[in-house]
């Protein structure tokens, strides 16, 4: 039997660790490949051309929809989204011959995947065009943050949120109506969110630059941003340096 050819693409060494202990157990599938970010991902695409490709939409420099729009036109592999959050599903599930996963899913749930990609590589279905893909899961360029808010989703849009930042064992959004709890870490929502917005302004905290009021200079090469909204945070002194570079002080 001709074995699927695969890829795994997952930043997080725990996630890439599972995807590669439950793709062991299917006997059709080979691991061609693994990347950790999205520029890997194309390369290793490029060079393979692999029949799936196991991609994670939040990873660092390109995300999932940015590795798809950027795949070699020469070069269609069917894709099946992992992602840890239920927003993202709708869209994907719209488009013919992808698949979506959801974290933490089991075995049977990746088994079933698996089936389609086969079932389509059987009948010789091709994958989809991926720039018309891009174009369905547009959405996710929406430029808002959803979070739970009782028993629904609040979607923050980015230019409303001041800071993010940790404290008392959660992690709040700061935005101008108030502030939320949200289910997720700094180091997420950094690699989460577009970078044009937020700043990594020390181990706690993400600042929008475009609700900087002031910049003190502060003690030990450091600055301290005052916000728009009255909040004040200390930018680490490495992160001073950057933040220096990305506002061309």
């Amino acid at each position: 039997m001709e074995k699927l050819k695969a890829i795994i693409a997952e930043d997080e060494e725990p996630a890439r660790k599972r995807m590669l202990s439950l793709l062991s157990e299917f006997p059709e599938v080979e691991i061609v490949g693994v990347a950790q970010d999205g520029l890997e991902t194309l390369e290793l695409v490029e060079q393979l051309q692999p029949d799936v490709v196991f991609l994670d939409i939040e990873m660092p420099g390109l995300n999932g929809i940015d590795v798809v729009l950027n795949f070699p036109s020469e070069v269609k592999p069917h894709v099946i989204f992992t992602t840890a959050y239920a927003e993202y599903a709708i869209k994907a599930f719209e488009v013919n011959a992808v698949d979506y996963l959801l974290k933490p899913f089991s075995k049977e749930r990746l088994k079933q995947a698996i089936e389609k990609v086969l079932k389509n590589k059987k009948e010789q279905t091709a994958a989809p065009s991926w720039h018309s893909l891009a174009e369905s899961l547009s959405y996710l360029r929406s430029e808002k943050l959803p979070v739970l808010v009782g028993d629904r989703y609040k979607l923050i849009p980015y230019e409303d949120i001041y800071t993010i930042e940790v404290g008392q064992r959660a992690t709040h959004v700061y935005t101008y109506r108030g502030s939320y709890r949200i289910n997720a870490s700094i180091e997420h929502l950094e690699k989460r969110l577009p970078s044009e917005y937020f700043f990594r302004a020390n181990r706690s905290a993400l600042i929008n630059l475009k609700h900087i009021q002031e910049i003190v200079l502060w003690f030990g090469n450091r600055y301290k941003v005052i916000m728009n909204n009255g909040r004040d945070i200390i930018i680490s002194r490495e992160r001073s340096k950057l933040l220096r570079k990305a506002l061309k002080l």
